[in-house]
């Protein structure tokens, strides 16, 4: 057994020692020189060849030196230090030559694809092929193929920036033919410097000239300098995304020289966690992963996301950082090609992205403006599409659905910082909605719905506020445009409101900012500076458009008044002109109201201590605009009644009721002028009832008149007229009563049920100074006619101390007096009847009622004539104490004169 082996194995040595004997004699043969092999070359490749040196044995197989294919312009193509052709020694026992392998040492080769797809290298393969057909040799096409230490260096004008080329060294390939020789599987690596080492798989069909070539790395850094050797278009889409980081890459290619492209190159790259910062909206994002397969036709991008953490304002971390939550995105979208005109639609889900200047600065200008329009922060979540039509110099699309978390804003048309806002941002192109936002300020909470027309500058803009209840405070105050704020400065509004806040914009550059406010007023307060009277517990609404104001109703409080407040202020912008109106029930006569009125007004009710309520109805304010001077004001009123009023102007004034209409008033800053109607008042003076009383009042340079004073009182008829000058305090009146009937007016005092009866008739001029109740002089007088006063007690004891026994019809009397240091002084008293006179022409009745008189009777018909007269000057009647319950006395009093006469 041993011996078969040694046999077998002798033998086979001494069939190599043949074979190396038959290669040292064939190397030798004539036709296997040079020149012969090159010009076999030459035909089959079609092209010139260039060879060095060439030698030929069964053992060693042809082997050429220096082995050079020239481009068919003469350029270098393809190179090798040698070239070595082994043949089948199968099948070269039996007579036939059949190559079994090639090999290529330090191979040399220039790929360089033309932008219509041409390759030299596709040509030379397809060529060879063709030859090898056509010569019909024995043994099939060219076999294995193995290459060492390669070099390669690939141009592509599609890809390649102009000049510069990629060099592929230590190429390691082997070639391996399948499917009867015609077909052949590559399988190798070589390493292309920056991009990397790579793994070659691929097929050749030499029949039909296709190729099939599969490269991948893995762990490839990329950043700029990857993309530094390609060309304008490469680098333009690298700089759309500017991705940097470890990446695994596939490169597919594939050739046919019957396609209408016959090169048609895929790469399929997956990031692991890589960085990219999109070139239309700077805004790096980190930890990228996913799959972008670049095809010659576009980019498609599959499954790709990203995470990575805020830091600070406008940093991010790939890292969880402590207290914030990661923002995650995750994107898919293609390219139709890589040209500036291409197409391309991008799908983003997005969440928890911070409103940070980091956001801000990835904004382009149009989308900045718009920020910068709200000054937003917080968080966003939901989609984004991107879309870009086919064309050069299309506008890019945004369609962007985002919902607020968290955020805080402030309108730059109305800067009232608000928080906790949510809700929908949609952007249609540039059409921007704000959907259903709520957000709020302090502890009011607000709705908000907007939308632009365009994020461009001349967009048009419509934005609305809703809320139930806002605190007016100095914050508010601030947001308000200036004309607003004027308004507002004017009324010094206090409390909560609820408003419908439209901010509209129409587009275009030169188009202003416009505004359509409704307030709803919640029980807020409020001080007019032209009439500074606080009222509370508003209610109502004002409508407003930052350049007239509307008070469509306003109803509030002060106390137990209710007032209510209509009218408009226009022209805010310039020179406001007010016109309200206002009305108001049980309004008090009080120091509020005192210091709310015009000051020669405040000073006559202080001086007059008047009181009472007011009740108003459409009381017109109207003051600034063009047809008025500066500072100057108008009124008027339909009524102003007076209420169970008093007042003190000498004598006691109570019960007042009055209807008074204003017909004019002016106001200016050194002047007012009002002119007024007492259209029907009623009044006790003392205790005595006026009623019907009408008048003209009017005011000019601080100089009340009351004048045509008419009234009735107690069926006689009273007429008069006051003044009063509000500088100095000093007043006058002048009253005439005339036929008054006394039995009705002794009803209305505490002689009540006392039969005094007949007429009177008075007058009585007064002048003073107002807050000096005793401080005033005047006079007047009374006359009587046809009068019973027997029950009147003053005389009713004057007549019991005379022994008088029976009443008396006085036919006639009158009664004149001064007025000085609060008593009325009597001048004369004359008390005239058939049966006696009374006559005086001293004493006093005050104020307070305390009186002092010294009367004498003078008597008809009791005696004769002369001692009638004796009787009348020896007998008088002193009174003293209180006018209702008088001392009476008489006493002797001789007058010796007219005694002895």
């Amino acid at each position: 057994m041993i011996t078969k082996k040694l046999a077998a194995f002798g033998f086979m040595a001494l069939f190599i020692a043949a074979l190396a004997a038959a290669d040292t004699v064939l190397a030798y043969h004539t036709f296997l020189n040079r020149d012969f092999v090159t010009t076999e070359i030459e035909r089959i490749v079609g092209r010139r060849v260039s060879l060095r040196d060439i030698s030929f044995g069964p053992l060693k197989g042809f082997v050429a030196q220096s082995f050079e294919i020239p481009t068919r312009d003469g350029s270098p193509f393809l190179r090798a230090d040698s070239i070595r052709v082994m043949l089948d020694r199968n099948r070269l026992m039996e007579g036939k030559v059949s190559i079994s392998s090639i090999e290529l040492e330090r191979p040399m080769v220039r790929l360089e694809i033309t932008k219509d797809g041409k390759a030299e290298l596709f040509d030379l393969v397809t060529d060879i092929a063709r030859r090898a057909g056509e010569s019909q040799a024995k043994g099939g096409p060219i076999p294995k193929i193995s290459v060492r230490h390669g070099e390669f260096v690939f141009a592509y004008e599609a890809l390649m920036k102009e000049g510069l080329e990629i060099t592929v060294k230590d190429l390691d390939l082997n070639i391996l033919p399948y499917g009867g020789g015609e077909r052949f599987v590559v399988e190798g690596s070589a390493d292309a410097g920056p991009l990397g080492r790579w793994l070659i798989h691929g097929t050749i069909d030499t029949v039909t000239g296709k190729s099939d070539m599969r490269l991948e790395t893995k762990g490839l850094e990329i950043g700029p300098q990857t993309v530094a050797a390609f060309g304008e278009e490469v680098q333009r889409v690298y700089g759309m995304y500017q991705a940097v980081g470890v990446i695994d890459a596939t490169l597919k290619g594939t050739h046919d020289p019957a396609a209408a492209k016959p090169v048609s190159i895929v790469a399929e790259v997956q990031p692991r966690g890589i960085s990219i910062e999109y070139a239309n909206f700077r805004y790096k994002v980190l930890n990228v992963n996913g799959l972008m397969r670049l095809k010659d036709d576009g980019i498609e991008f599959q499954g790709m996301t990203a995470k990575f953490w805020p830091r600070g304002t406008d940093g991010e971390s790939p890292t969880p950082v402590p207290g914030a939550d990661p923002v995650e995105v995750k994107m898919d979208g293609s390219t139709d090609g890589y040209v500036g005109e291409s197409a391309y639609t991008l799908h983003f889900n997005i969440e928890n992205l911070p409103i940070n200047p980091k956001l801000r600065a990835a904004l382009q200008n149009d989308a900045a403006n718009v920020y910068d329009l709200f000054s937003p922060s917080g968080r966003l979540r939901g989609k984004v599409d991107v879309i870009k039509p086919h064309g050069a110099g299309i506008p890019i699309k945004h369609d962007i659905e985002m919902s607020m978390v968290d955020c805080s804003a402030t309108f730059k048309p109305f800067p009232l910082p608000i928080t906790n806002v949510t809700g929908m941002i949609v952007l249609r192109g540039d059409e921007l909605t704000i959907e259903n936002a709520r957000c709020r300020n302090n502890e009011s909470w607000f709705s908000v719905n907007g939308h632009l027309t365009s994020i461009k500058a001349d967009g048009g803009i419509t934005v609305t506020v809703d809320t139930d209840g806002v605190r007016l405070n100095e914050e508010a105050r601030r947001a308000l445009p200036k004309a607003v704020r004027d308004v507002w400065e004017h009324f010094d509004p206090k409390g909560t409101i609820g408003f419908h806040w439209v901010t509209k914009r129409e587009p275009g550059l030169d188009k202003e900012l416009t505004y359509d406010v409704t307030v709803r007023p919640k029980g807020m307060t409020a001080t007019f500076d032209g009439v500074p009277y606080l009222v509370s517990n508003i209610t109502g609404e004002v409508w407003t458009d930052a350049k007239r104001v509307e008070v469509r109703r306003l109803d509030g409080a002060h106390g137990k008044a209710s007032l209510e407040i209509r009218g408009t202020v226009n022209d805010l912008e310039k020179d406001p002109a007010y016109n309200l109106t206002i009305s108001g029930n049980n309004i008090p006569l009080d120091g509020d109201l005192r210091a709310a009125l015009p000051t020669d007004f405040g000073g006559i009710i202080a001086d007059m201590n008047l009181k009472g309520a007011l009740d108003i109805t459409d009381l017109n304010f109207r003051k600034g605009g063009p047809e008025m001077g500066e500072g100057e004001s108008r009124y008027d009123a339909a009524s102003i009644k007076l209420k169970d009023g008093s007042f003190d102007a000498g004598l006691e004034y109570r019960e007042v009721n009055a209807d008074i209409a204003v017909l004019f008033g002016a106001m200016g800053p050194k002047s007012h002028t009002v002119r007024t109607q007492i259209k029907n008042a009623s009044l006790r003076v003392e205790d005595f009832k006026v009623a019907g009383v009408r008048a003209n009042p009017s005011l000019r340079d601080g100089k009340l008149s009351i004048d045509d004073i008419d009234a009735t009182c107690y069926d006689g008829r009273i007429s008069g007229d006051v003044s009063y000058d509000t500088a100095s305090s000093e007043w006058k009146v002048e009253f005439k009563a005339v036929s008054v009937d006394l039995l009705q007016l002794t009803r209305d005092t505490t002689f009540a049920g006392k039969n005094i009866t007949g007429r009177a008739t008075s007058e009585l001029k007064m002048e003073g100074t107002g807050g000096n109740s005793l401080g005033f002089t005047g006079s007047g007088a009374i006359s009587f006619k046809d009068s019973e006063l027997y029950d009147v007690p003053l005389l009713a004891r004057v007549f019991d101390v005379v022994n008088f026994g029976k009443k008396d019809v006085f036919d006639r009397g009158t009664v004149t007096f001064d007025v000085g240091d609060g008593r009325f002084n009597l001048k004369k008293l004359s008390l005239e009847s058939k049966s006696m006179d009374l006559l005086s022409d001293k004493g006093y009745l005050d104020f307070k009622g305390k009186i002092r008189l010294k009367m004498t009777p003078k008597f008809h018909g009791i005696v004769g004539g002369t001692f009638l007269r004796f009787v009348t000057g020896t007998v008088a009647i002193g009174v003293r104490g209180e006018f209702k319950n008088p001392d009476v006395k008489t006493m002797l009093s001789i007058d010796f004169e007219n005694f002895f006469k």
